[in-house]
């Protein structure tokens, strides 16, 4: 299903600057291409096609009006690296004239990263909206699906409500950071073992002991700090701007606590969190199912060094 959003540059020109002489057919492949990375896999073919119609409510426009917010910038922010550029037989060349230059790599840079800006922005005003619940349609997306319950963090509200890590309540920022997620996820099973896991995904969607509720209160905090110290250390960090690629930046706020050493708060925070969490295990292990741990009783009658 190719994109109906931007049919002409007009439509493009009214949600990012670009000049009313380029041509449309040079932006076209950009325009679908951020169409299918972009677009449909947040709204699903249903709702595009509902959105493509020619009936649409007063709802249906607000909502096509956003999407085509969102992907006129991200698309230009696509095509920026190669418009500025003639391929042919001379290999990479650019033009010059005596009325304009090419701009600087610093000022493209800018401009690529405006428009992302611009562009996500749009796009997590259009999950916004469609989390009303307006369209049924919508259950058919990719992102829809990959929603889910039963995990201990299931949308941004909780990363941020239960797991105190600030992320501004983004949900691009936390579908980034679903993936490892899920692998912290097998982490934990390995870690307090299949069956206390299990009863605590039970316990989620059918809270009864406050016991339970507890411990995964600080699994939840465990979960996103791990998250946190993995997404803002300076090894991370470092790996994350090595590409040199403009490209959605998951929002989340780094707190250090030693500037001069680089020391992660958040770091400080899940080595913490496995402490409390393991001392919770020992201490409740008859009520949570856990095999009692043995007391070492070094004064016992059976326990001597010499034999008279």
């Amino acid at each position: 299903m190719e994109q109906t959003f931007i049919k002409t540059i007009d439509d493009l020109r009214q949600t990012v600057k670009v000049n009313a002489s380029l041509t449309f057919a040079v932006l076209e492949p950009y325009l679908d291409d951020a169409y299918y990375k972009y677009l449909l896999p947040y709204l699903g073919e249903k709702l595009v096609e509902r959105l493509s119609g020619d009936q649409m409510t007063a709802s249906d426009v607000k909502l096509r009006l956003m999407a085509v917010r969102a992907l006129g910038p991200l698309a230009v922010a696509l095509a920026s690296p190669e418009l500025g550029v003639l391929i042919g037989d001379s290999g990479h060349t650019v033009t010059r004239n005596d009325k304009v230059t090419v701009a600087s790599d610093q000022k493209i840079a800018r401009s690529e990263e405006s428009m992302q800006e611009r562009g996500w922005t749009n796009l997590e005003r259009m999950l916004d909206f469609l989390e009303t619940g307006v369209y049924p349609e919508w259950a058919d997306s990719q992102y829809a699906k990959r929603r889910s319950v039963g995990n201990y963090l299931n949308t941004a509200r909780d990363f941020q409500d239960l797991g105190k890590v600030n992320i501004g309540y983004s949900r691009l920022t936390f579908e980034r950071f679903r993936p490892l997620l899920e692998a912290l996820y097998m982490k934990l099973n390995r870690w307090i073992g299949a069956a206390l896991d299990r009863s605590l995904r039970e316990e989620i969607l059918q809270p009864a002991d406050p016991l339970r509720q507890e411990l995964i209160g600080y699994i939840r905090v465990w979960l996103a700090m791990n998250v946190a110290k993995l997404h803002t250390s300076q090894a991370t960090r470092v790996q994350r701007t090595a590409a040199g690629q403009v490209e959605f930046r998951p929002v989340i706020y780094p707190l250090y606590a030693d500037p001069a050493d680089n020391g992660n708060f958040y770091a400080e925070q899940v080595t913490a969190m496995e402490a409390v969490i393991s001392d919770f295990m020992v201490h409740h292990a008859p009520e949570l199912g856990l095999p009692v741990p043995e007391k070492l009783d070094f004064n016992s009658i059976d326990k001597h060094i010499f034999i008279a």
